[in-house]
């Protein structure tokens, strides 16, 4: 069963900005942050009818599977027939820590593809953010209508910038 990943997109958004505003001020340490996203996540997967996968989260099928999250769908009680949502993160307010992260999403064959990072302004996240994407137009098995939501905490704005990305592949 494919999802319709607008809507998704729509809801994930929300679910971060509703982290956020619970966390923000709070002092709450990545970790926190990290297991609050997952939980809300994985609450959503099992109310679509699928097998979350992530790790220290009571809800969850089971602990991580290949990413720090994700969906499947099985087309059997055995055989995977879709992974619906593959997620990787990173709190390290590092290129190369983010980097090494995302690209488990660029080979991911996934309904949509979920990284979230955090960075200090929104300059450094808009340089991040193309060089993501750049990464997706550089590798040669990215198919037209790879679905990304890209989702950087912004340390200095204190909040969530969410940008959506189909691949066109040229």
């Amino acid at each position: 069963m494919a999802i319709d990943t607008t809507d998704l997109r729509v809801t994930i958004e929300e679910a971060l900005d509703a982290v956020n505003n619970q966390f923000t001020g709070q002092g709450a340490s990545d970790t926190t942050w990290t297991k609050e996203i997952k939980s809300k996540l994985v609450r959503i997967g099992n109310k679509k009818g699928f097998s979350c996968y992530a790790s220290g989260i009571a809800n969850a099928s089971s602990g991580e599977w290949l990413y720090d999250l994700c969906w499947l769908d099985y087309s059997d009680e055995t055989n995977i027939g879709r992974i619906e949502l593959a997620l990787e993160s990173e709190w390290l307010p590092s290129l190369k820590e983010i980097h090494d992260d995302f690209v488990k999403l660029v080979q991911a064959r996934a309904g949509l593809r979920l990284m979230i990072w955090q960075s200090r302004n929104a300059s450094n996240f808009e340089e991040e953010l193309n060089t993501l994407i750049e990464q997706v137009r550089s590798f040669e098995d990215s198919q037209h209508g790879d679905a990304y939501l890209f989702s950087c905490w912004i340390g200095e704005d204190q909040r969530f910038a969410h940008h959506c990305y189909d691949h066109d592949a040229r």
